[in-house]
């Protein structure tokens, strides 16, 4: 609808120091940031094979964060970790 306006919702969640650094240097390393690529993660959530896995198993929250039910896979590690296009 033209004119329209999305109202964003703010989230807070937390992160080990290593976690944060990681994630603030590989989104700097492509000119964007932390609250984009989660942005970005979270928009595709439902379509991903990891996001199913984590639905059949009830959505039981992990007690700790070694217990969680899903490990990436290499292929969404390759495409989490790639370096940025080359600019030419």
């Amino acid at each position: 609808m033209p004119g329209s306006r999305h109202i964003l919702k703010h989230i807070t969640l937390g992160v080990d120091e290593v976690t944060y650094n990681r994630a603030r240097i590989w989104a700097a390393r492509r000119h964007t940031s932390v609250s984009a690529v989660v942005r970005y993660l979270l928009q595709r959530l439902p379509g991903l094979p990891a996001a199913r896995e984590f639905q059949a198993l009830k959505l039981q929250p992990a007690a700790s964060p070694a217990e969680a039910p899903h490990r990436p896979t290499a292929e969404e590690i390759a495409a989490f970790t790639a370096p940025p296009p080359s600019k030419m």
